[in-house]
């Protein structure tokens, strides 16, 4: 038989909806934020930090619920597409099949390649372990990456795994990362020593701390002075791993990519 790709195809193509409904709705809800927010500069002796005051009281929660459903489709786009391996193997799917997703080559090994029989049945039983199909399946694990957990799988199956069986994806709000460094300047004979970068997300009941510097004694007085304000943007995440809208898209376009190649 031949892969019948339709099912796959419209698992993921229905998790794109979810995320285009997602994206329709943060320019309206964040339009009256447009405009970058003003940002505070303080100085304790020592550090000159940079601190962003709440721009907004609350986040919509929905936009975890049309999250979490944009993930659980493109996961289940990949489980269907390892039950349409099976068929064209002419074997015979069954409850135990899956697409598996590691970040480490050893579980693979222990829970797909070499499973015990006295486990059951593993998530790739069905499809010929020297075929095509198989080594395909192999080389998309994100241990092959060079950053295993940012892989798009593993953050694909990590987010998933938390909205099926914990909790709601996490929606948080942060600072635009490209205006960060536009956000401070210094007399030319300054001389900065340090800095740091906060990669907290922002409060929306207090002050956030986003950026602080430390300068040279050999310069009395560096200057400091803000450029401009601040853009926000929001993430959705399980509270660690953080993803900003673009990212949520990658990972869709990953797994659209995936079954094109199987197709």
């Amino acid at each position: 038989m031949t892969l019948d790709p339709t099912g796959p195809r419209a698992k993921a193509e229905r998790g794109r909806e979810h995320l285009n409904a997602l994206y329709g709705e943060l320019p309206a809800f964040f339009e009256p934020y447009t405009k970058r927010e003003p940002v505070y500069h303080s100085f304790d002796g020592t550090w000159h930090t940079v601190n962003l005051r709440p721009v907004i009281e609350k986040l919509p929660l929905r936009w975890s619920l049309i999250c979490g459903d944009a993930i659980h489709n493109l996961r289940s786009a990949l489980d269907h597409l390892v039950r349409e391996l099976v068929l064209a193997g002419d074997g015979k799917p069954g409850k135990w099949n899956s697409f598996p997703i590691y970040t480490d080559s050893e579980d693979f090994d222990r829970d797909v390649r070499f499973r015990k029989k006295n486990r059951g049945w593993g998530p790739l039983e069905g499809i010929d372990p020297g075929g095509q199909a198989w080594a395909a399946i192999e080389q998309a694990q994100p241990y092959y990456s060079g950053h295993p957990p940012g892989d798009p799988l593993a953050m694909l199956k990590t987010l998933d795994d938390m909205d099926k069986h914990r909790t709601l994806i996490v929606h948080m709000l942060f600072p635009a990362e490209q205006d960060i460094s536009d956000l401070i300047g210094w007399h030319p004979a300054g001389e900065l020593l340090e800095h740091r970068i906060s990669n907290a997300p922002l409060s929306l009941e207090h002050e956030t701390e986003i950026l602080r510097l430390r300068f040279s004694d050999a310069w009395p007085d560096p200057q400091v002075s803000m450029k401009d304000g601040l853009a926000v943007e929001p993430a959705f995440g399980n509270g660690i791993i953080q993803l900003v809208p673009e990212s949520l898209s990658f990972i869709y376009h990953h797994v659209s990519d995936l079954i094109d190649d199987f197709a």
